[in-house]
């Protein structure tokens, strides 16, 4: 079925259910995903709290939950990479003003959210958590070749995701080769790649329990779901690399050394 959209050169269209999946896949991954893990790794980068930025990231996770079902899921992503940043600093004491930061941005929507669902929406819309049980649940964990057949759809998916930049990420490979001075000292890298990979490990449990046939959920489901994290892979890139200032700056600290 078509759905209404809004107007394009003044005149009212429609768009297919297709077309609106897709808008909701790029509504997460650059209006939620990626400017919540933005936001966190800029507060850890940060020499003082600015706990302003925690409470934005927690609205903007909290919108992403609203959106779509694997929102909730990164929600449980954000506040374990919280507590894994700040056992890695060593910031403890900080954790629960930290969390209470987040969660003021985050607890309204996801009230919200909550109401709809109990509310609004039928027990059995979301049925992939439905009469699940351990006596069902776990000899799909146990099962190797469901290990196997999401691994070949991730390799697959992860390339079709990533062909568009065969080209532009290699060349910026080469034009910024060398790992960043701060990559190693970076208090921001953390938040984003714990993030990315709690996120896949979260996918991956999805699709060990899941009811369904397990082909056809990942080849519904998996290329979306890495479309919506790839954004946040690409920021992890970067900051890996050396930034063209930094390049410029290590060339004539070299000329200079070479001139003494």
């Amino acid at each position: 079925m078509p759905a209404a959209c809004p107007l394009r050169d003044g005149v009212p269209h429609e768009i297919s259910a297709e077309q609106s999946i897709s808008c909701g896949h790029h509504t997460h991954s650059f209006f939620f995903f990626l400017p919540t893990v933005l936001l966190l790794a800029l507060y850890d980068a940060g020499d003082q709290p600015q706990r302003g930025l925690l409470f934005l990231a927690g609205l903007t996770a909290g919108l992403a939950a609203w959106t779509k079902n694997e929102g909730l899921l990164f929600v449980i992503v954000i506040g374990l990479s919280r507590c894994l940043v700040a056992w890695r600093e060593g910031r403890g004491k900080r954790l629960i003003c930290d969390l209470a930061a987040c969660g003021a941005g985050l607890l309204p929507v996801l009230g919200v959210v909550m109401l709809f669902k109990t509310c609004l929406v039928s027990a059995n819309h979301d049925n992939l958590l439905l009469n699940q049980t351990w006596h069902t649940a776990l000899p799909r964990v146990l099962s190797p070749s469901r290990y196997l057949t999401i691994a070949e759809g991730f390799a697959i998916n992860a390339f079709r995701v990533a062909k568009p930049f065969a080209i532009a990420l290699p060349i910026c490979f080469l034009l910024l080769g060398k790992p960043s001075a701060r990559y190693r000292t970076s208090v921001g890298l953390p938040a984003a790649t714990g993030v990315f990979c709690l996120m896949l490990a979260g996918y991956l449990c999805v699709y060990l329990i899941t009811p369904y046939d397990l082909n056809w959920h990942l080849q519904t489901s998996f290329d979306r779901l890495l479309t919506q994290l790839w954004p946040v892979g690409l920021l992890i890139f970067f900051l890996c690399r050396a930034t063209p200032e930094e390049l410029l700056d290590e060339t004539q600290a070299e000329g200079t050394m070479n001139d003494e």
